[in-house]
């Protein structure tokens, strides 16, 4: 009977020795595991993501500027609306969760959804805290809401999802990141995305501007210009991915949020030594005064030598296109000579404007507007190439000269019009949205003379 006794004493003594191992064990992969950059949790196809230094703080400024009106997903309700009502809820009911929102640094991602839809995640850098702790303390203010907490077996790290009557929301808490999200698909990725040993974020040109972007501000937006450029017009981004192209990398903008207004300022980095725009320096600000009233989104090149930039796609002096002959009323082949029909009157500046977020192929709603030093040199310089219909625009016989002239991200579908403003000329396919903006440039000019 006695050895029996010292036979369980021992079994007992072994298996609480055999679980303190694991516990131990366990522990310490816990404290060994790395605690992955908050930059990491971004998402392959994430088109833009704003970094700064706390949720609350952040919030707070949006809030009273106006900005988080513009940050909100009209589409699916799923937006800063939500988030800012979830912050102020946590930091009311648990300290815990306060502290960590406030005193922790943050980005938001947007991507496309699982069904194709603009959507959002945030990812919190924690540090070392275990899911067991999170959860807890998560549970403490659902449940007050009316919400419940159940998990998924996931890996590398498990899930968990929030749900309620009003939809669910799901979130992990993974090499030191919380990272939460409406849509369960869009959180899969970002954990993939920091369990990848190469991820996204290690892109060179990413790494640059998060290197140097975001001193003393309040927070930072970053997007991948080639994904915003395809997400904006609706097309493939394989265009925009040429050799040299300056649409492959990464732009950084510093935010300075004020209550009337948002400043920012910062620069691209392709991650490329070569580039279109290498040794080209910005001539100036963006004139927006010349853009139309009605313009939503678009971007501007600004060049401190065009002809450098041009030359890049042109091989000579000269081009071969479709003129018109005013004479008989016939098109004709004409040569379009450089230095005569072009840098007699071009300036800086070229812009790709829309007056719609999405263009999705809708050229009617794309504007080019390249910059002009002299409207009666344009005029005449243009002439050659013009089909004229007794209105302040005219058919631009040239067909493909944008793409020719500027590269393939100033394409637009062919016939153009044209109109030439006294320091703008003007390209579209819509002759309603050209007629629009001649008729604003023309009744502008007359309130300023």
């Amino acid at each position: 009977m006695k050895k029996i006794r010292i036979i369980l004493l021992s079994v007992v003594l072994l298996a609480g020795l055999i679980a303190a191992g694991l516990g131990l064990r366990s522990y310490y992969l816990f404290l060994k595991q790395p605690v992955a950059p908050v930059f990491n949790a971004v998402p392959e196809n994430a088109v833009v993501f704003i970094k700064s230094g706390s949720i609350a703080d952040f919030i707070e400024k949006t809030r009273s500027s106006g900005l988080i009106d513009i940050l909100e997903n009209t589409e699916t309700h799923k937006g800063f609306h939500n988030l800012s009502a979830w912050v102020d809820s946590a930091s009311q009911q648990d300290d815990y969760l306060r502290k960590l929102i406030e005193e922790n640094e943050f980005l938001v991602s947007f991507s496309p959804d699982s069904l194709g839809r603009p959507s959002f995640l945030i990812a919190v850098k924690t540090g070392k805290i275990r899911s067991g702790t999170l959860k807890h303390h998560l549970t403490n203010i659902a449940e007050k809401s009316g919400y419940v907490i159940s998990s998924v077996n996931h890996r590398p790290a498990g899930l968990y999802r929030i749900s309620g009557d009003s939809g669910e929301t799901w979130y992990f808490n993974y090499r030191g990141l919380f990272v939460i999200s409406p849509d369960r698909t869009l959180l899969e990725q970002s954990m993939e995305a920091i369990h990848n040993p190469a991820p996204a974020t290690k892109d060179p040109a990413l790494a640059k501007l998060t290197g140097t972007a975001g001193k003393r501000v309040d927070g930072v937006l970053f997007f991948r210009n080639d994904l915003l450029f395809s997400y904006l017009t609706g097309l493939d981004k394989n265009p925009f991915l040429i050799k040299n192209s300056p649409f492959n990398g990464w732009s950084a903008l510093d935010l300075l949020i004020r209550k009337e207004k948002v400043q920012m300022s910062g620069f691209t980095w392709n991650g490329d030594e070569a580039s279109v725009l290498s040794r080209q320096t910005p001539a100036g600000p963006v004139d927006f005064s010349n853009f139309p009233s009605s313009a939503v989104a678009g971007f501007t090149l600004l060049m401190s030598d065009p002809v450098a930039y041009t030359q890049q796609f042109i091989s000579g002096d000269t081009l071969h296109v479709t003129g018109y002959d005013t004479i008989n009323a016939i098109p004709i082949r004409e040569v379009f000579r450089l230095n005569e029909h072009l840098w007699s009157w071009m300036g800086s500046s070229i812009s790709y404007v829309s007056r719609t977020p999405s263009l999705r192929n809708n050229h009617s709603s794309a504007m080019l507007l390249i910059s002009s030093r002299n409207r009666d040199s344009a005029e005449m310089a243009l002439r050659p190439f013009l089909q004229a219909s007794g209105e302040k625009t005219e058919k631009l016989m040239a067909y493909g000269l944008p793409q020719k002239l500027w590269g393939p991200w100033f394409d637009l579908k062919d016939p153009l019009y044209c109109y030439i403003g006294q320091d703008v000329v003007a390209l579209s396919h819509s002759r309603d949205f050209i007629n629009t903006y001649a008729r604003e440039k023309e009744t502008l000019a007359g309130e300023v003379q």
